[in-house]
C-alpha cells in the first residue's frame, strides 16, 4: 500500500557543534544572561539530546548562542523526498554523519549514538 497524501516526514534536520566547554563555564552567569541564555540551560546542555524536548523559544535562544560561541557548527538537512525514498531509519544516521563531515574542523571523537 502506498500513501498518496504527501510526505509522512521531513525535512530532517541534524546539527553538529564543537564547543569549548571550559570557555562556556568560565563565561559565568552574567555573561550568559546578557546573551539572553539562562545559566541553567547551559549547565544542563548534556540533557538536551533531542530538540523536541525543549520549547521553541529555548531552541531559538540556544541556537543563536551556540552559533555565536561555538568553535564550529554545521547543519544538515535531508528532504522529505529522500526520507520517503530511503526511509527514516537510514536517513537519521546519515543526517548526523553529513553534519559532522561538514564541520570546518575535523573531529576524531563524536559524542552521539550513531558513531
Amino acid at each position: 500500500m502506498r500513501w498518496a497524501g504527501g510526505p509522512l516526514a521531513g525535512p530532517l534536520v541534524a546539527a553538529a557543534v564543537i564547543l569549548d566547554i571550559e570557555k562556556l563555564l568560565e563565561m559565568g552567569k552574567e555573561t550568559l544572561i546578557n546573551n539572553d541564555v539562562e545559566w541553567g540551560e547551559i549547565k544542563s546542555y548534556k540533557s538536551v539530546t533531542d530538540s523536541k524536548i525543549i520549547t521553541a523559544h529555548q531552541r531559538e535562544k540556544l541556537s543563536i548562542f551556540l552559533q555565536k560561541e561555538c568553535i564550529s557548527y554545521s547543519i544538515a538537512i535531508i528532504t522529505n523526498t529522500e526520507i520517503d525514498e530511503r526511509g527514516m531509519g537510514r536517513c537519521v544516521p546519515d543526517a548526523f554523519e553529513r553534519a559532522v563531515d561538514s564541520l570546518s574542523i575535523k573531529t576524531r571523537f563524536c559524542n552521539n549514538r550513531f558513531h
